[in-house]
């Protein structure tokens, strides 16, 4: 399993609002910005979630831990994005880019690999829209009249 660095200056909203720097307390790891009162304990379960989910899915993933009214993390790889979703055990893929017009996919699943195959076929579904449009739209080439 790849264990991935993490900076814990940049959870949160981490910007440069100090309000938004976590401050460990006990077993109180919150910023006093948020004043959720998040444990240090789900902050650690996090990163190691965000880990093993990183390490599971391969190599170009990202984790990121952020606190918003308690620990949250997802992984990013390029566009696209896991995160838990509920119900428990569900995991949520996004994929959004914008070329003229914005897109934006979206599936749940309890298999995290599932979920991300499910944007994919919705991004190949476009894909493929847009090669068959573009195949439709093909020139014909220029016919020459050789008239004596």
């Amino acid at each position: 399993m790849n264990i991935y660095e993490h900076d814990e200056t940049a959870v949160g909203e981490v910007d440069s609002n100090p309000r938004w720097v976590p401050v460990l307390n006990g077993d109180i790891y919150c910023s006093p910005a948020c004043g959720g009162k998040c444990k240090k304990s789900a902050y650690d379960q996090a990163v190691v979630d965000s880990n093993e989910m990183a390490s599971l899915l391969g190599a170009g993933w990202k984790p990121i831990v952020f606190e918003n009214l308690g620990w949250y993390w997802k992984i990013e790889k390029g566009d696209l994005e896991l995160r838990p979703a509920h119900p428990e055990g569900c995991f949520s893929a996004t994929l959004q880019f914008q070329l003229e017009s914005n897109y934006y996919f979206s599936a749940k699943d309890a298999d995290p690999r599932k979920a991300i195959q499910n944007v994919r076929s919705q991004l190949l579904d476009i894909i493929q829209k847009l090669e068959r449009q573009h195949a439709s739209s093909e020139l014909d080439p220029i016919a020459l009249s050789l008239s004596e």
